[in-house]
């Protein structure tokens, strides 16, 4: 059976309340509708199911309420009967019969038609002959014909009970190093992503919550003293906004752990809360519906030859890094093709001399610089650096050149950084840098 609830407003949060009476729940504007199978024994039936209902709209009162077995009925039943009322199933159409002929959701063009028959009840319309109604009258006609019968098959349009994506943990001990916080932190960033995965949504910011220790902060202590109500402790709070929807625990907990080193809390840790307050729905990827992007050689190779027959063999090329000291020195492009070098170089002997550009005349690409660095995550194998993460991108290495050290503003905010030439197993070439102050790798330019 369902109940109809009529809200005192139209207020979506004070209809998410009844939630706690039942988890099958639609909300309509003014108009919330309950499912209570299951609930017999929780509540005790239809008194303890209303009972429940104005506990959780307290201190508001409900404007009314009904139970019955479809629909239209516990609708009309709220707004027509003075008290809550429970229509049985199967008695739908003779407790209709009673109402005014107005509760029936028609238009007013339907209406002046049905006005010279002199209808005043639900139960003289549901009377007339279903065949004469749906000559006369239409589909309209019908469909309000079965309503005053009793008969709706509509079901509820169930909401989802939103559920607050905070997770806090309260720590053994105050922890006044960065590792012994990193497995309580994976724990709960692990969680979060899970609640939010199971909506099909990314993290885009995260909130982490640090709540420090008060022995170890005289300033809040100092308040204490003067405050003999003030019981909390001092907290801190360090947000990531992130540019595209995030679902990895792992590359989180990695950005949150660099952010922690960039800006330490200053005093032991005794809890900690992470948030997500913006969420967003996951990027669908080109070939990977069903999982990240797909990496497949084989029509890479393709789409290369079919581009160096277009174009021709300088039209197609790789960048290849040489050993150098200044930057634009530092490597250069080959005309053939690394998935094919023997079949390309073949076809370029085969062709006249007077076709084949020289080596030296193909074109190099720019480095294009990026309008702000972004921020890289390493990723290392055995104690050694195998790769980075851009977002949901993987930059494995397959050669790397540099570094070259820079530094400078001595005189107001120092900063220092060693910048590398970074060569893909596909081809990408990107700029890197390990910015030595603040322990981060980022992100600086990239090759078109």
């Amino acid at each position: 059976m369902l109940a109809c609830v009529l809200l005192p407003r139209a207020d979506a949060v004070l209809g998410r309340r009844l939630f706690t009476v039942s988890p099958i729940l639609e909300c309509d504007g003014e108009v919330a509708f309950l499912e209570d199978r299951g609930l017999e024994r929780l509540h005790g039936g239809p008194a303890g199911l209303f009972a429940a209902i104005r506990r959780a709209l307290a201190p508001e009162k409900p404007a009314g309420l009904a139970l019955a077995g479809n629909r239209f009925t516990a609708e009309v039943a709220a707004r027509c009967m003075p008290r809550p009322v429970t229509v049985r199933p199967g008695d739908e159409a003779l407790f209709l019969s009673r109402l005014p002929l107005s509760a029936l959701p028609m238009s007013p063009g339907l209406a002046r038609r049905l006005a010279p028959l002199g209808l005043s009840t639900l139960g003289d319309f549901a009377s007339l002959p279903s065949a004469s109604v749906e000559r006369r009258y239409g589909v309209e006609g019908v469909a309000l014909h079965r309503l005053a019968r009793g008969e709706d098959g509509r079901g509820l349009l169930a909401e989802r009970e939103r559920r607050e994506l905070v997770v806090l943990s309260e720590l053994d001990a105050p922890a006044d190093r960065l590792d012994r916080i990193l497995p309580t932190l994976e724990e709960l960033v692990t969680r979060l992503c899970g609640w939010v995965g199971e909506e099909g949504r990314g993290v885009m910011r995260l909130e982490l919550s640090l709540r420090l220790d008060r022995a170890f902060d005289a300033d809040a202590v100092a308040d204490a003293a003067v405050d003999d109500d003030a019981d909390a402790s001092p907290a801190a709070l360090r947000e990531l906004s992130l540019p595209a929807p995030e679902d990895r625990a792992a590359l989180l907990v990695e950005l949150l752990r660099l952010k922690l080193e960039d800006e330490p809390p200053g005093a032991p840790v005794v809890a900690l809360s992470v948030a997500a307050p913006q969420t967003a729905p996951m990027a669908v990827h080109q070939n990977g519906l069903f999982g990240d992007v797909a990496r497949d050689a084989a029509r890479r190779a393709a789409a290369l030859a079919r581009l160096t027959a277009l174009l021709g063999d300088g039209a197609v090329s790789r960048p290849r890094l040489l050993r150098a000291h200044r930057l634009e020195q530092r490597w250069t492009r080959d005309p053939t093709s690394a998935d094919a070098p023997e079949k390309t170089s073949r076809a370029a002997r085969d062709r006249p001399a007077g076709d084949r550009p020289p080596s030296d005349e193909i074109p190099n690409p720019t480095l294009r610089l990026l309008p702000a660095p972004e921020e890289l995550v390493a990723v290392h194998a055995g104690g050694k650096l195998t790769g980075f993460r851009r977002g949901r991108q993987e930059l494995p290495i397959a050669r790397i050149s540099g570094a070259r050290r820079l530094l400078g503003g001595w005189w107001d905010e120092p900063w220092q950084r060693d910048e590398y030439e970074l060569l893909t197993p596909e081809g990408g070439l990107y700029r890197v840098c390990r910015d030595d102050r603040r322990r981060r790798w980022l992100l600086l330019a990239e090759a078109d």
